[in-house]
């Protein structure tokens, strides 16, 4: 796999990447996007609340500045309304798995949460942000110690229960280790920082990754980080959105593309779990879900206020659920939705579904 990204990526790019890597001495993020038209057209972006400017274009990477104000309040015996002005800077490459880009930053962490990061949300008609899996992290790290022959130590890791309740260590320990307590634990892992080591004992990489897609370098090899790390996350996150695209109900024939979403537990059943997975669809943002039936069988209806994207969701059997998008559904908000889902009730994989369109998919006794 180094090779061939190494004979494919311009290493001019490399190289002003690597050196917008090395800005701060403390590290910089980056955050992989993949784009809705192949032509990435970002200078005709208009983003509500952000001001968007390009400051430099060299070897197919380009420098923007942003701008946007975040709504607070000015301390005191009466507090009031305020704005606190966001500025900073990021570089955009094109990366070698279709269609996705990489948004690099050495900004501190206010601009990476309040301004890059809010870019990209309100961005989201245009560029769908990779976001990660527990499973998925596991895969990517594991892929690149196989790669380079070396082993995987956190640094820090950052574990989260599905009440919410977080578990940050600080010691060093293996990557196998991380996973197996969040497996006694019935949590997740949510984001950790990792060293890749060589047998020789040397660092090839430090860096982190999370569930929310944003990946960290801290030291090491830059040219790793953007020819491998980046891109296998990419490639990984990739698969999935081939998945979930084109998925709209057709508005000529009314034929739709259900998605099958499974678990390893049979939770369906269980009523305090069906309340539990209401409460997180009515958590996401700018959404709203519609109640059709909750027994013997849950029907619903989310809708995403952002683009009028619709979906039914029906519990299909005690461990998986079907969820049907409708016409002009978008790949970004049924990603969305599907990600939310596997954050904060249960993470499980997404499959292809269209069976249950000419076959009985509810189970026996089940019918209304």
């Amino acid at each position: 796999m180094g090779g061939a990204h190494a004979q494919t990526f311009d290493p001019a790019g490399v190289t002003q990447l690597s050196a917008a890597l090395r800005i701060r001495q403390t590290g910089a993020y980056a955050f992989v996007a993949f784009a809705s038209e192949d032509d990435n057209k970002m200078d005709e972006l208009r983003v509500p609340g952000f001001s968007l400017d390009r400051v430099s274009t060299q070897s197919g990477v380009v420098q923007y500045r942003t701008q946007n104000a975040i709504a607070t309040r000015r301390r005191g015996r009466k507090p009031q309304a305020t704005f606190r002005e966001v500025k900073g800077k990021f570089f955009l490459s094109k990366l070698i798995t279709p269609s996705a880009f990489v948004f690099v930053t050495p900004e501190r962490d206010e601009y990476v949460r309040d301004g890059l990061s809010r870019f990209l949300y309100r961005a989201r008609a245009q560029f769908t942000r990779a976001r990660l899996t527990s499973r998925e992290m596991l895969s990517i790290v594991l892929e690149m110690a196989r790669a380079t022959s070396s082993k995987v130590v956190t640094n820090r890791s950052l574990i989260r229960s599905k009440r919410n309740e977080a578990t940050i260590s600080y010691k060093a320990e293996s990557i196998k280790e991380v996973y197996e307590y969040a497996r006694e634990s019935n949590a997740n892992v949510s984001g950790f920082d990792f060293s890749l080591i060589s047998r020789d004992g040397e660092v090839l990489l430090r860096a982190g990754l999370n569930r929310d897609g944003k990946l960290s370098f801290l030291s090491g090899s830059t040219e790793y980080f953007i020819k491998e790390f980046i891109e296998i996350v990419a490639q990984t996150v990739k698969s999935r959105t081939d998945l979930l695209t084109n998925r709209a109900r057709s508005e000529a024939t009314g034929s739709v593309k259900p998605l099958r979403l499974t678990f390893e537990k049979p939770l369906l059943t269980d009523a305090a779990n069906i309340r539990s997975f209401l409460e997180v669809l009515g958590r996401i943002r700018h959404g709203e879900f519609t109640l059709f039936h909750r027994n013997p069988y849950l029907h619903l209806n989310f809708f995403d206020f952002f683009d009028a994207s619709a979906f039914d969701v029906v519990v299909e059997s005690t461990e998986s659920l079907v969820v049907i998008p409708q016409l002009d559904s978008s790949l970004p908000s049924l990603f969305r939705l599907c990600q939310k889902i596997f954050e904060q009730f249960e993470e499980g994989i997404v499959t292809d579904a269209t069976d249950v369109v000419t076959t009985p998919s509810l189970p026996p006794g089940w019918n209304d």
